[in-house]
């Protein structure tokens, strides 16, 4: 039987047979766009060409604020590093000021320890000049202003007809029977300590005389001084004893006699300047 209201005819029909049947648990399939939707965006998309241009306008802005951090970043790192290398460069300044200053006073105020004037003296008085004997002492003189710390010492001697022998070590060399220990001490200041090697026969006294053999003498002197972290100081000597100023045997003690020396070709050094 057909309705009295055929679909067509009527413009709320389908409506009410889409709700009918809803309600009776079937869904209604989407219902597809028209063309006119799909050409017209919604208007909460929509932009005119105002909001674009102040869009525009807010993207220079960020950029350059954002550049202009970038620069100010720039220029306060490399500020930083000004103020860094100008810190340490002053830093260095006055690292090397005081350096200085500590050096000059070391220079000033250092021991300085050398050979002073070399003497001789007799053994023994007799009438008989086959009885004397001669001794030689070497003073060790401190020119600094402060006195040598943990000083050793030793001064070694020994006859050589024809002079050193070439490359000569300069080796320590010790009486028979003497401990082989170095000689230790104390210079104070503007002071002098003596050491004194012999005896020396009066037959090898003639020998020197009468250019029949030669003498010769040489040590080294071993010592700190007062301030820290410096470098251990060494002074080296070696002289040749050559001849008398005076009469080495005579036994009238007030008469004077000096030995005469001539220095080494090698071996007089202090600190740097010695090899070994």
């Amino acid at each position: 039987m057909w309705s009295e209201n055929p679909i067509g005819e009527n413009e709320d029909a389908p409506s009410e047979i889409w709700q009918a049947k809803e309600e009776s648990g079937h869904t209604p399939p989407p219902i597809s766009p028209t063309p006119a939707e799909l050409e017209s965006p919604p208007s909460t998309s929509r932009c005119n060409k105002s909001c674009q241009k102040k869009k525009h306008w807010l993207d220079y802005v960020t950029f350059g604020l954002e550049l202009l951090g970038l620069v100010v970043l720039c220029i306060y790192a490399a500020y930083t590093i000004k103020i860094y290398f100008a810190n340490k460069k002053a830093a260095e300044a006055a690292e090397k000021a005081a350096n200085a200053a500590r050096d000059s006073l070391t220079v000033v105020q250092r021991a300085y320890v050398s050979i002073g004037e070399i003497s001789g003296s007799r053994l023994g008085v007799s009438n008989n000049p086959n009885t004397i004997y001669l001794a030689v002492t070497f003073p060790w003189e401190n020119a600094g202003y402060t006195p040598t710390r943990n000083m050793t010492t030793h001064i070694s001697w020994y006859f050589y007809k024809h002079g050193l022998p070439k490359g000569w070590s300069f080796p320590d060399l010790w009486k028979v029977g003497q401990p082989h220990i170095p000689m230790g001490g104390v210079v104070s200041p503007r002071g002098k300590i003596g050491y004194t090697v012999g005896p020396i026969t009066a037959d090898d006294i003639r020998k020197i005389q009468l250019h029949k053999d030669r003498l010769f003498f040489w040590g080294w002197a071993k010592y700190r001084d007062v301030f820290d972290d410096t470098p251990e100081h060494v002074t080296q000597f070696c002289y040749e004893l050559v001849g008398f100023n005076g009469n080495p045997f005579s036994p009238n003690l007030t008469e004077q006699f000096t030995p005469l020396w001539n220095n080494c070709d090698s071996n007089n050094c202090q600190d740097r300047e010695c090899k070994r």
